[in-house]
Parts: C-alpha cells; structure tokens; sequence
C-alpha cells in the first residue's frame, strides 16, 4: 500500500513539473511599431490676453460732470472726445485773469509813456535806479497775468477727456451727467487690433524660445478651438511669477484676434523645432545608461537590445536616427505576468 501512495506522489509530481515546462505562459511584452512622421517639439506655457495699445484717462481735477458721449462696448475713434466737466466755473475764472492782464497791461504801458520809454532796449534810456526798478516791477507783474491766463487756459481743455487712441470703451466709472467725479474716476480705451496673448516662460526654458516662432494657442472659453500665433516679442528682463520663480514674458501675436476679450486665458505651444518624416517611436521604449541607448527590439519570438541614436524629442515621442526602421516592433512595457526579467 505504501509503495502504491508514494508511486503516485511521484506521478503527481512528475506532471507538475511537465505542466510548468510544456504549458508555461510566454511573456507578454506590450509592443509597439515605430513609425515615420512628422514629429514637432513644442513648449506648453500658461498666459492670458493681453493689449499693447490701451489707455485709461481720467480728469486732472475733481469737479460736475457736463456729459459723458460714450459707454461700455462702443468703438471710438483716436483723438474723440468722451468727456467733459462742466466749464462754467473755468470760463469764468478764465475772463476774471483776463481782465487782471489788462488791468496790468494798461498800467504797464502808463508808466511806460510817463517815462517816455518807446522801445525794448532800457540801456538807450538815462533812467534813476527808482524808475527802472519800477519799470521791472510792472514788468514782473505783467508776466505773471499772462503765465496766469495761461494755466487757466490750460486747466480749461484739461477739463475735457480726449482719447489718443481708437479702440473699444471697456470702462466707465461715471456714465451719468451731473455726478460729481474725483481724479480716481476713470475711461478705459481697448484698441482690439492690438490684443496679444502674453505667457510666462521659465528661465530655463527661454534659450529655446526665438522671435518668429509659430505657435498655437487654446483660451479656456475658446471651446477647444485652436487659434494661430506667432513669437513677436520676448522681455530683456525677468520678472518674478506668483510661485516666485523667475520668468520672461513673453508676446504671441495673434493671426486672427477677433472675439477675443482682455483678460482671457489659456495655454500656449509654442513650435521650438520640427521633423518631416522622420522614424519616431514612445520614449518609454527607451533605455539608456552610461552614455548608452537602446531598446528591446522584438525579432519573432525574440527580444534583443538594440542599439539606437536618438535625434528630436518631445515629451511623449523621440526621433530615432539610427538603429530602426519604420514598422519595427519595439517593447514599451515589461512582462505583464512577472515584470520585466
């Protein structure tokens, strides 16, 4: 009885040692083929829309509100006016220092003919120190009226808002005659030809980035919408980001800016460098270590290390320049059973 039991523990063991030989699983490598195509390097940076040409006007001084002609939404053209104080005040000031300048004037010109005084040149004249100091006197004091007449003249138009550029109003603090504004009011001007999207680049990366570069831009209300940009403009100086990181702004100009609004954001790619038909495969599908690459290139039911040189590389893909072809299999995952042996 016993030689029967330990007969067929040997046969036990005997077919699971065959079972383990003749039906191992073979390793399942995940694979793929490289392939020829285009392959772009691309740098993926956060921004928003910005405007070159924009202008917030405000009035010198306090005062009424004579009219507002514009509001929120309306197009202006450069040099319109939008907004006026009202002058009654400035008018009248204004005739009261005109009648102080020729109040002085008349008196200048007295003393003048009492002194028998007809030309500029007071050196041509015999005069006491008393009389040409008086003579200067009225002269100081004739200057001042004019330079007084001048600053009202000047206060008067400052009361009248003018916008040196044509744009859209995006703004309007006070848009009702009659209010009394303060110099913290305002009237904001957007020119939207001139709109640009304008992204933060890290210091590392900007050696890559160069005027005239293409790019593609995604604005988060865009609805996945692609728009076409171009690197018009990048900062000379860095600039600290909200992280603290140093950065350099730099300026998309945009193809086609309509509907656009200041204040959209989004990401930009900007197109670093670029290859036309080139074998490209995954960079997981790489090896590399001490100054060697290579990957597992899978020839039947063999898995050998193949030598490769790498050429272009984005964040996914990388050119492979020697070593495969286009339709070679490579491995980019282990044994899905055991791991990579």
């Amino acid at each position: 009885m016993k030689k029967v039991i330990g007969g067929l523990a040997v046969i036990v063991v005997l077919g699971l040692i065959i079972k383990q030989v003749w039906f191992k699983p073979k390793p399942a490598y995940e694979t793929v083929a490289a392939e020829r195509k285009d392959l772009v390097q691309t740098l993926e940076v956060s921004g928003e829309i910005a405007a070159e040409r924009q202008v917030t006007l405000r009035f010198q001084a306090g005062g009424k509100l004579s009219w507002v002609g514009v509001k929120e939404g309306d197009r202006v053209k450069q040099w319109q006016t939008v907004a006026s104080l009202d002058k009654s005040i400035l008018k009248k000031n204004l005739a009261k220092f005109l009648n102080d300048y020729m109040y002085q004037r008349w008196d200048f010109d007295q003393i003048r003919e009492n002194n028998l005084v007809t030309s500029d040149n007071y050196d041509e004249y015999s005069f006491s120190n008393a009389v040409e100091r008086l003579i200067e006197q009225e002269q100081f004091l004739l200057n001042k009226t004019v330079l007084d007449v001048e600053i009202q003249d000047i206060t008067r138009k400052l009361a009248t808002l003018v916008t040196p550029i044509a744009g859209v109003v995006t703004r309007v603090d006070a848009p009702v005659a009659g209010v009394n504004v303060t110099t913290t009011d305002a009237i904001e001007i957007v020119d939207p030809e001139s709109l640009y999207f304008e992204a933060e680049v890290d210091e590392a990366d900007i050696s890559w980035v160069a005027v005239g570069q293409a790019a593609e831009i995604k604005l988060e209300a865009g609805e996945d919408k692609l728009m076409e940009a171009q690197v018009a403009w990048i900062d000379f100086a860095a600039s600290t980001s909200d992280g603290g990181g140093r950065v350099f702004l730099v300026r998309l100009k945009l193809v086609n800016p309509d509907q656009l609004r200041l204040g959209m954001t989004g990401e930009a790619a900007i197109r670093l460098n670029s290859r036309e038909k080139v074998v490209v495969i995954p960079k997981t599908a790489v090896t590399s270590k001490d100054g060697q690459v290579w990957v597992k290139l899978k020839q039947g039911d063999k898995v050998i290390d193949q030598p490769v040189k790498l050429g272009l590389e984005t964040d996914a893909e990388t050119e492979i320049t020697e070593g495969l072809a286009a339709g070679d299999e490579v491995i980019i995952g282990g044994n899905k059973n055991r791991g990579r042996d």
